[in-house]
C-alpha cells in the first residue's frame, strides 16, 4: 500500500516558483548529508532515491554521511551549511523531533523544512520467540499489570526514538514497567532473544530470535501485513520514523519546490519502490506541510508524556 498526500500543496508551491528561478537550481551539486551510519540501513534504502534525483534534476547529488549522537551530529552539520537547497538533512522525523524535545540542543524542529520522505520503518513489540508467559498482546498486558513494574523492556538509548515509542505504550496501556537502554538497537533486540529483558520497542522484527506482537502504525504496515496494529486492540499509540529529506529553514520557496517536486516523482519509480521491501521499510510518502504536521501531532504526543512525568528532558 502506497500512501502519498499533500499533492495539492505542491502543486501550489510550483505555481509560485518562477520559471527563471526553475532555471537556475540546481546548477551545482547538491550535497546530502546522511544523519546515520554509512552503509546502514537508512543508506540503503535511500540510495536508490539518490540515484533518481540524479535523472530528475539532471544535476549531481552526492551523499556525505556524519553519523553521531542519535543523528544529532548530522543535524548540526546541516546547520551549518547555506539556506540555499545545496545542503539537505537526510534523517527521520522521530529523530529531530525526539533530539529537539527531549535533548539539550540549541535548534527546533522550525529549524528545518520538510521536503519529502520515500519510506517509514516498521515499529513493534516484540517478544522472545518461544517465550511461555505470554503470546498475545492480550496476555501481555494482562501479566504487566498483574506483576507491575516487573517486566523489562529493551530499547537502544535513553531518549530516543524506541524509549518515547515505549513510553507511549505503557502510558496508553496503563503499565508499568522498567527500560532498560542499550548502545543500539542490535543489543536491544539480542538482549530479548537472550532472555535478559522480557521485551523490545524495536524497528528490527524480522530478527529470528524475537516475536512481534504488535505495530505502532496507524494502519498496518506494507513489510508485516499479518502483524495488528495497536489501534486494531483499542489503543491510541501510533509512533514511528519516516525517513526523507529535509532543508534548512530559509530555503526559498521556489527551490523546495522543485526538490519536493523531484522527490515526489523518486519516490514512485520502479527502483525505489523494488527496494523498499529488500531494506523492510514501508512505502509510506509525506511531503512538506503534510510531514510537518505529521511531526506537530507527534511532538504533542511527546510533550504529553513529558507533562505526565513519564519522559524526562535531559537536564531536568
Amino acid at each position: 500500500m502506497r500512501i502519498f498526500k499533500n499533492t495539492i500543496t505542491l502543486f501550489l508551491l510550483l505555481c509560485l516558483a518562477s520559471p527563471a528561478m526553475a532555471a537556475e537550481f540546481p546548477s551545482r551539486t547538491i550535497t546530502v548529508i546522511n544523519a546515520w551510519l554509512p552503509g546502514g540501513i537508512v543508506e540503503m534504502s535511500y540510495r536508490p532515491v539518490n540515484d533518481e534525483l540524479i535523472k530528475i534534476l539532471n544535476n549531481n547529488v552526492i551523499l556525505s554521511p556524519n553519523a553521531g549522537s542519535g543523528g544529532l551530529l548530522g543535524v548540526s552539520k546541516a546547520l551549518q551549511g547555506k539556506a540555499d537547497g545545496y545542503n539537505l538533512l537526510l534523517t527521520s522525523d522521530a529523530s529531530l523531533l525526539t533530539l529537539s524535545t527531549l535533548r539539550k540542543v540549541r535548534w527546533t524542529l522550525d529549524d528545518f523544512i520538510p521536503i519529502g520522505s520515500y519510506g517509514s520503518t516498521s515499529y513493534g513489540l516484540a517478544i522472545k520467540k518461544g517465550e511461555t508467559r505470554f503470546s498475545t498482546l492480550e496476555e501481555f498486558i494482562a501479566y504487566a499489570k498483574a506483576h507491575s513494574g516487573e517486566l523489562t523492556v529493551g530499547t537502544s538509548g535513553m531518549m530516543g526514538t524506541e524509549h518515547v515509542g515505549a513510553a507511549m505504550m505503557m502510558s496508553a496501556l496503563g503499565i508499568k514497567m522498567k527500560i532498560i537502554p542499550f548502545d543500539g538497537t542490535m543489543q536491544a533486540v539480542g538482549a530479548v532473544g537472550s532472555g535478559h529483558v522480557d521485551c523490545t520497542v524495536t524497528p528490527m522484527l524480522y530478527n529470528e530470535t524475537i516475536y512481534p506482537i504488535a505495530a505502532f502504525g496507524a494502519q498496518r504496515y506494507a513489510a508485516y501485513p499479518e502483524l495488528k496494529t495497536f489501534r486494531e486492540y483499542g489503543y491510541d499509540v501510533e509512533w514511528g520514523s519516516n525517513y526523507g529529506l529535509f532543508a534548512r529553514k530559509g530555503t526559498p520557496a521556489a527551490q523546495v519546490a522543485l526538490l519536493q517536486q523531484a522527490i515526489s516523482k523518486a519516490v514512485q519509480t520502479e527502483a525505489v519502490l523494488a527496494n523498499l521491501p529488500r531494506v523492510k521499510m514501508n512505502p509510506e510518502f509525506h511531503l512538506g506541510q503534510d510531514w510537518a504536521d505529521l511531526m506537530a501531532n507527534r511532538v504533542k504526543k511527546v510533550k504529553a508524556l513529558i507533562a505526565q512525568g513519564i519522559l524526562v528532558p535531559e537536564g531536568q
